[in-house]
């Protein structure tokens, strides 16, 4: 059971996916709720589709993304991504969901959010993060505002599930915001590797 208290920081940890992670998160990516809660691919998805998304991100010299395992009490329970990665800008979008059913609404997703936008924000050197994320995901919506993310605007029939179009909202956050600070008792990014193979250094050590 988690916690709502602050106490179980040190029991969630971001890590790189590994290979023998796959499976899950082939199950979680071809759940109907997760579909049409998280907006992800509609179509049936196998296990050598998903090894090959996993690849992908490390076929290119600049990563365009950066996918993170969220791991609670040495279990994986779900995926944050920072994709659009621009090394210019020093801008980027992030998505995430927990893919056990159970363990949504117990404040993973919030704490997740944190980890990733200090890493991004103090390690990466990037200035914002944007989100888009369909208008109903009330739950979505409401921890990315917990977190600092403020409403920028509608992005009118942005999705089409189940025969029907549906508006997103979008939300950024930049480093200057007045946004929440990382409990020190959250555990740094990094452990067996970061980035796998990619030559982006791993999240310094608190």
């Amino acid at each position: 059971m988690v916690s709502n208290s602050n106490s179980d920081w040190g029991l969630l940890r971001l890590r790189a996916i590994e290979s023998g992670d796959l499976p899950t998160i082939q199950q979680w990516q071809t759940s109907p709720e997760l579909r049409d809660q998280f907006v992800g691919w509609p179509l049936p998805i196998n296990e050598n589709q998903v090894r090959e998304w996993w690849l992908d991100q490390d076929r290119t010299p600049t990563p365009q993304k950066i996918t993170f395992c969220i791991e609670y009490d040495n279990e994986p329970v779900g995926v944050l991504s920072v994709s659009e990665l621009n090394w210019i800008h020093r801008s980027g979008s992030v998505s995430i969901y927990i893919g056990e059913s159970g363990l949504r609404g117990k404040g993973l997703g919030k704490k997740s959010l944190l980890i990733s936008s200090d890493f991004v924000f103090r390690s990466l050197g990037f200035q914002r993060l944007a989100a888009r994320i369909a208008a109903d995901n009330l739950a979505s919506i409401q921890a990315f505002k917990s977190v600092g993310f403020s409403h920028e605007g509608t992005l009118r029939n942005y999705y089409f599930l189940e025969g029907s179009w549906s508006n997103a909202v979008l939300m950024g956050l930049l480093t200057s915001d007045d946004r929440q600070a990382l409990p020190l008792d959250a555990n740094s990014l990094g452990g067996r590797g970061l980035f796998a193979s990619s030559n982006l250094e791993e999240g310094t050590e608190r």
